[in-house]
């Protein structure tokens, strides 16, 4: 369902569970929407991220703190998905951001 492309990241060892509160970092990286996705280049690194619809569409809900499992629920609501496989390529794709050390967990 979710799938996140990038070229090398930095490693962020904190690992994201459903408990987690988190919100996207977004002093360091520079944006632009190119229809449903989204590029990203991070001005520290030099690295070029993109995202796809719903990898964009989590990132814009990061903008204010959130848990991760509320996260979830909304993109249940969203989609028809389970909440098995919701839950399992959520994490996935907020641990590749996180690797990015494009979060904060709060």
């Amino acid at each position: 369902m979710f799938s996140l492309f990038y070229i090398c990241f930095m490693e962020n060892s904190v690992s994201i569970n459903i408990e987690s509160i988190i919100r996207r970092k977004t002093e360091q990286i520079l944006t632009s929407e190119v229809g449903d996705e989204l590029v990203m280049m991070d001005i520290d690194s030099g690295q070029y991220i993109t995202f796809n619809k719903v990898a964009h569409l989590i990132w814009q809900q990061l903008e204010q703190p959130v848990k991760v499992n509320d996260m979830i629920l909304a993109l249940m609501e969203k989609f028809a998905v389970s909440k098995e496989e919701c839950t399992k390529d959520t994490l996935d794709c907020l641990n590749k951001m996180n690797r990015l050390n494009m979060l904060s967990v709060l």
